[in-house]
């Protein structure tokens, strides 16, 4: 985002510069140190006078306007940033339904395992976790349940997959009161993954756009337990 303010900002300089060049009446019509007469007006090497000439402020008004018009589309790309920040770009159902680059590995039966799973986020350049959850995954309806906690609170998962694409999305509903004061008001967390077998694990990516925060960042989910063990929530 700043290298792209930083660009902004370039060409708005860049084109003052270029308007005032042309104020200054530099360019053709100029020849040998003559000069020569163009729609009514003449054109001379110390600049251009006479009623077909434009007024200075024309002139201010182009480059006013040209101003004004660069900053109106730097400061709508940030708006758009900033309102897609946090985000995905699909659905939770579309995501695990598009086809994606590992859709060629061969399915394993650890990608979808009712049990006791672990999962690490990345935040604030740190890896926080791994924290233990549980998922149910219902392969009738292709859909997924669970609950856990981590460093922000307590919370309900739901979501869908696909073996077709081996892909598992999920949405972590957050306790309001549990964790964090700071960091759990009730909010909701996207995760989308696909099934990396070569790590053995889901990977993607968080996605989080509230009043508060909003943020994209990667995430990891790792089978741990395909006994069903009773969840304890933590007491905070």
């Amino acid at each position: 985002m700043h290298i792209l303010i930083r660009c902004c900002l370039a060409l708005v300089i860049l084109a003052v510069i270029v308007d005032s060049q042309g104020a200054r009446g530099g360019g053709g019509g100029f020849r040998g140190g003559g000069s020569t007469f163009r729609g009514g007006y003449r054109s001379t090497s110390s600049g251009c006078t006479g009623s077909g000439c434009p007024s200075a402020g024309v002139i201010v008004g182009a480059v006013m306007g040209s101003v004004f018009g660069l900053l109106a589309i730097i400061f709508g790309a940030i708006y758009c940033y900033h309102r897609s920040k946090g985000r995905p770009l699909h659905s939770n159902p579309n995501f695990v339904a598009a086809a994606s680059g590992n859709q060629d590995q061969m399915y394993s039966k650890a990608c979808f395992e009712t049990g006791v799973w672990s999962s690490r986020y990345h935040q604030h350049n740190a890896w926080h976790g791994p924290y233990k959850l549980s998922l149910t995954f219902d392969s009738k309806m292709s859909r997924v349940d669970g609950q856990g906690s981590d460093d922000v609170g307590s919370y309900t998962i739901e979501g869908v997959y696909s073996y077709q694409t081996n892909r598992l999305a999920l949405t972590k509903i957050y306790t309001p009161g549990t964790g964090n004061a700071l960091e759990n008001y009730g909010h909701n967390v996207t995760l989308q993954m696909d099934w990396n077998v070569a790590t053995n694990q889901f990977e993607g990516k968080w996605y989080i756009q509230s009043k508060k925060y909003r943020g994209v960042d990667k995430f990891e989910l790792k089978f741990h337990q395909a006994t069903e063990i009773p969840y304890h929530q933590p007491k905070y």
